[in-house]
C-alpha cells in the first residue's frame, strides 16, 4: 500500500513531534544513559571501532553511542544526524 501523504508533510510532522519531546530527552539524558550504559558499551565493542574508521549515526538523539565512537575514531570520521536539533 502506497501513502498518499507527501513526504515533506510526513517529515514536517515527525520533526514537530520530536521537537516537542526533545527537551524531555535532554532533561533525562543522564538517567537514560546510565541505565543504557551496558547496551551502549556492548554496541561500541561489537563495532570494533578503529582510529581510522568512518561511522554514520542516524537518529542520534542526544549523541550516544556516536560521541563515544567519535572519541575512539581519532583519525577517521563520524557523522551524527537527527531530524530534531
Amino acid at each position: 500500500m502506497t501513502s498518499t501523504v507527501p513526504a515533506n508533510e510526513i517529515r514536517a510532522t515527525q520533526r514537530e513531534t520530536w521537537d516537542t519531546f526533545a527537551p524531555g530527552w535532554e532533561k533525562w539524558d543522564g538517567v537514560v544513559q546510565e541505565m543504557m550504559r551496558p547496551v551502549g558499551e556492548a554496541m561500541v565493542r561489537s563495532l570494533e571501532v578503529g582510529p581510522d574508521d568512518h561511522h554514520l549515526d542516524v537518529a542520534s538523539g542526544t549523541g550516544e553511542p556516536g560521541l563515544t565512537v567519535a572519541a575512539i575514531t581519532t583519525a577517521g570520521r563520524v557523522v551524527l544526524t537527527d531530524l530534531s536539533p
